[in-house]
């Protein structure tokens, strides 16, 4: 119950409900204050009649004519920032302003711009008060003789000649570029938007899936339904008048007229990106359900005309089960030319049917020679939706038919290509990583009739060339199965899919679509991603080639899923081949596989390290054994920094290394070193460092930070029992690897971990990041020891940021920041340091 307020009570009546249907009036068009029913001439409040209509256009002229400085003081403008482009020329049109004049006559304003924005925008208000102004006038030219008494003399004039640019800063013109829309179009269309015309099949079933998904969530939301009729008919073929059509129907959503009007007609607004589909979607999060639309630019529909200029659409919206709406016909003849909308019969099923009017039929029609190519276009990139797509080619001379079911289509790993029957696959789901995921990563391995993993069967068999591993035929060596060396071939199963449709990877085994993303292995690999883990593609429809994957936290995630997934499968692969030591050690330098995508405790438990005694007799030890046994001393190689490890029983080490070889790892001691160090816990003293074994796998203390990808989480970590120092600057051991390595115990180093996968960072969070990249990379390092006198312009730049930010830095990621060097030295970075690199002059740098 909503109290009374005797502000708003006159001799007894609330005027709260007047008071609210003139304020909209406000909102409204002054026109619509012509309406007797809502706004009379003559209310009755007690003893008092009142004019609503007078009142309404007060308080319009009041409101429009209130153009001054005094709505948007210079002192908030100087204290607050606005960065939102339309704000800023509100404040700065009003700040314009000088004075006025306003009279019976005309309306003038004195205004100083500083930019041709503001006075164009200023030119628009002056546009708005002058038709404000006319139609006031209109309504009280209106009035009945009885109230008479109402009207007064409103001026119609609007001077604009005292609205100048200031200081003649610039010279005013309403200049913009003008686009002639039909050639630009054609050229968007030609070759840099969508270089293949089928590629128009994909956007029209990309469309159709966001539609029968929608359609699907509001049979869930209305009534906890499972809708399974979903599902998408494509058909290339002559009409009975000879045109050559493509055709795309769904029974999904459908479309209304404000829709066609809005969306589907006007380029690059997208109906997913409305306010209409917000406010469905909302309802949709809010009982469980995500919908995350492929649609993102509106630009999609644009790729019909790639195939045809004339294009019909059939389409029927619906909101539910029970709420159709009327049916429509569209016909487009030309991107430029008058769109026809026409009401159809109610017999029309709910959804969309596109009609593409093919531009000129083919001479000769030829599966090597076709254009269309609609069913090879839906085997190369449907790869698992939610809905049946049933696709087919009526053409005699190219006739095909293709029929796809709801789920994943996996395709071969490299040894079924090769037609070898004795393997074995090991797979492992991406849904047991993350929800959002779907299919899986597999590989496969020779076995022999135990069905036990071998190096040779009956088949085929692993020998080493020059380059690295190549699986030939048992019985005769000369003829080449695979080589595991060659880059493409190890891209060539890796495929990435958004909702069920590529957008990366190599849909035929050749060509490559987009940014490869998945590190080269010879694993198979198809995820595919939902809701709203998917990631920006481009107006392609593909991962942007370009984009650099160490700054996009959501393609290192995926990244990761994908690799964790592989540890997986070698987990399975360790765990059953502790026995065979030897063999399992051969199978991971074979397949390229990085055990530090492996669980430490499975590695722990599991996994047995070549040992040479002093006989130099080969011995497999168990990896936690050697916590009992100890590493007494790391030996260095002079020649090629190769690193060795030692205990008062063993060197661990591995013999005939050319046994073990692959391209991916060049040396398998360099294996061992990540291996080891990675359970290692360091220590120093003034003697150097200390190494021992730890099983402790709840406190590592340090990891490996790459100075490329600062953010990414590598598995080797080793401990280090100092948390006061932030970086040990290199390797405590000289070798070829040139990582920093982090303390994570350190705020700082906590907090990367924290945000290595967040998109849209804070001030504060950027600012740990910079100082994170700067601190690892080597020359400043370098340069730091050195003490040099001349720094490099990277210290000047994060002595400015550091100087502006500091205050949006906690209390626990400020300096001092103390980083240990190889000869266990301690740098410390102070306050002080970042002000004095902010000040830096040019001849004080390098």
């Amino acid at each position: 119950m909503i109290l009374k307020d005797p502000f708003y009570i006159i001799e007894g009546c609330d005027i709260r409900a007047l008071l609210a249907k003139i304020c909209i009036s406000h909102s409204k068009k002054a026109s619509d204050l012509n309406n007797q029913k809502d706004y009379p001439y003559d209310i009755q409040i007690g003893h008092f009649q009142i004019n609503s209509v007078f009142i309404g256009i007060l308080l319009r002229l009041a409101d429009i004519l209130d153009f001054d400085r005094d709505r948007t003081p210079k002192i908030i403008w100087d204290t607050i920032s606005i960065s939102d482009t339309k704000s800023i020329k509100e404040w700065k049109k009003h700040l314009s302003v000088n004075g006025w004049s306003i009279n019976s006559e005309r309306v003038r304003y004195s205004c100083e711009c500083d930019h041709p924005d503001y006075q164009k925008a200023v030119y628009e208000l002056m546009e708005w008060i002058r038709i404000e102004l006319v139609q006031c006038n209109i309504l009280i030219q209106n009035f009945p003789a009885d109230y008479s008494k109402y009207q007064f003399k409103i001026p119609l004039q609007v001077d604009n000649c005292r609205i100048f640019p200031k200081n003649d800063s610039y010279i005013y013109h309403d200049l913009v570029f003008e686009i002639n829309k039909k050639k630009i179009i054609d050229l968007f269309l030609t070759d840099q938007l969508y270089k293949d015309p089928s590629l128009c099949i994909r956007e029209l079933i990309q469309n159709s899936l966001d539609a029968l998904e929608m359609r699907r969530l509001f049979f869930l939301s209305e009534s906890g339904a499972i809708w399974e009729q979903g599902k998408i008919e494509l058909k290339h073929y002559f009409d009975d008048d000879g045109n050559e059509i493509l055709e795309c129907e769904d029974n999904g959503i459908g479309m209304d007229e404000n829709e066609i009007l809005n969306y589907l007609v006007k380029i690059g607004q997208g109906y997913y990106q409305s306010y209409e589909f917000s406010k469905i979607n909302h309802i949709f999060k809010k009982k469980g359900f995500e919908f995350n639309p492929i649609a993102q630019f509106g630009i999609g529909f644009l790729a019909c005309f790639m195939i045809g200029n004339r294009i019909q659409i059939t389409t029927r919206k619906s909101y539910g089960s029970n709420n159709a709406q009327i049916p429509l016909q569209v016909e487009i003849d030309g991107i430029i030319n008058r769109i026809v909308i026409r009401k159809l019969s109610e017999d029309i099923e709910i959804g969309t049917k596109v009609k593409i009017f093919c531009k000129q039929k083919q001479l000769y029609y030829h599966p090597s020679l076709e254009i269309i190519k609609l069913c090879t276009t839906i085997l190369r990139y449907v790869r698992g939706t939610n809905f049946w797509i049933y696709s087919e080619c009526f053409i005699p001379e190219i006739a095909k038919k293709v029929s796809l079911p709801p789920g994943i289509k996996y395709h071969k790993t490299h040894l079924q290509k090769a037609n070898i029957e004795q393997i074995k696959i090991i797979e492992q789901d991406f849904c047991e990583i993350n929800s959002n995921l779907e299919g899986k990563v597999y590989e496969t391995f020779l076995i022999n009739g135990e069905n036990n993993f071998v190096l040779e069967n009956e088949e085929a068999k692993w020998i080493f060339d020059d380059k690295g591993p190549i699986l030939v035929d048992s019985e005769n060596e000369k003829k080449i199965l695979y080589k595991f060396y060659d880059h493409n071939v190890l891209m060539q199963n890796k495929i990435l899919c958004f909702d069920g449709i590529l957008v990366a990877g190599s849909p035929d085994g050749y060509s490559y679509r987009g940014k490869a993303i998945f590190p080269p292995s010879t694993s198979s690999c198809i995820m595919n991603i939902k809701n709203s883990l998917k990631t920006q593609l481009t107006p392609r429809r593909f991962i942007d080639e370009n984009a650099i994957i160490s700054k996009n936290p959501r393609l290192q995630y995926i990244i990761e899923c994908h690799n964790i997934a592989e540890g997986l499968i070698w987990e399975k692969i360790i765990r059953n081949a502790t026995s065979r030591p030897k063999m399992l050690w051969k199978l991971v330098f074979i397949y390229g596989f990085d055990l530090k995508n492996i669980r430490k405790e499975i590695l722990w438990e599991y996994l047995y390290i070549p040992a040479l005694d002093d006989k130099n007799k080969l011995n497999w030890i168990k990896l936690k054994e050697i916590i009992i046994e100890g590493i007494e001393n790391v030996s260095v190689s002079k020649g090629n920094h190769y690193v060795r490890f030692y205990s008062s029983k063993y060197k661990y080490d591995f013999p005939h290394k050319k046994e073990y070889y692959s391209v991916i790892s060049n040396d398998p001691n360099n294996t061992l070193l990540w291996l080891i160090m990675g359970f290692m816990k360091l220590s120093y003293d003034v003697s150097g460092f200390i190494y021992r074994m730890t099983d402790d796998f709840d406190k590592k203390n340090i990891i490996s930070i790459s100075d490329s990808c600062y953010r990414s989480k590598t598995k080797l970590q080793m401990f280090f029992p100092r948390s006061i120092i932030l970086f040990c600057s290199e390797w405590p051991i000289e070798t070829d690897f040139r990582s920093s390595l982090a303390n994570v115990s350190h705020q700082l180093i906590k907090k990367i971990q924290e945000i290595r996968y967040k998109e849209n960072l804070t001030i504060g969070e950027k600012i740990v990041v910079s100082l994170v990249e700067f601190l690892t990379r080597t020359q400043v390092i370098k340069i730091l020891k050195l003490n040099h006198p001349k720094l490099t312009v990277e210290f000047k730049e994060i002595g400015i940021q550091f100087k502006i930010f500091e205050e949006s830095l906690s209390p626990e990621f400020k300096p001092p920041y103390k980083i240990l060097t190889r000869e266990c030295t301690v740098l410390e970075i102070t306050q002080e340091h970042f002000y004095s690199w902010a000040e830096l002059k040019n001849e004080e740098m390098v």
